[in-house]
C-alpha cells in the first residue's frame, strides 16, 4: 500500500497538482488500489496458505508500484518536481502547519478511537 500511495503522490506532483488535499487524495486512492490488487491476486492463486498468498501478492504489487514510482521520478522535472517527490516519499513535514494539523486531527482521532475499540 505504501508504494501505491507514493506512486499516487508522485503522479499528482508530476501532473502539477500542488494542492495538499489533491495530493493526499490521490495518494490515498492509489493505496486503496494497491490493497485491492493485492487482495485480488491473493484470491486468484490457489497455491499455499491464505496468509502466504497475501504476503506474496503484496510483495508483487509493491514491486509493481515501486517500478511505476521510479518511472515517475524519471519523467519528473529534476529541478522542481523530483525534489518534491523525494521529500514526499521520505516523509517530509515541511508543508505541515497548525491549520493542516487541525484539519487532520478529527480523522486521526476517529481512527484512533476505532483502533482502540477493536483492540
Amino acid at each position: 500500500m505504501s508504494q501505491g500511495a507514493a506512486f499516487g503522490a508522485a503522479v499528482s506532483l508530476v501532473l502539477g497538482l500542488r494542492a495538499y488535499s489533491l495530493i493526499a487524495a490521490l495518494a490515498f486512492g492509489m493505496a486503496l488500489v494497491a490493497l485491492t490488487l493485492s487482495m485480488w491476486l491473493a484470491e486468484r492463486f490457489r497455491y499455499g496458505g491464505q496468509i502466504l498468498r497475501l504476503i506474496l501478492a503484496g510483495l508483487a504489487v509493491s514491486a509493481f508500484f515501486s517500478s511505476l514510482l521510479s518511472m515517475m521520478k524519471y519523467v519528473a522535472d529534476p529541478l522542481n518536481q523530483l525534489p518534491t517527490i523525494v521529500f514526499w516519499t521520505m516523509g517530509s513535514l515541511v508543508p505541515m502547519s497548525w491549520e493542516r494539523l487541525e484539519s487532520a486531527a478529527p480523522v486521526a482521532l476517529a481512527s484512533l478511537a476505532v483502533l482502540y475499540a477493536m483492540r
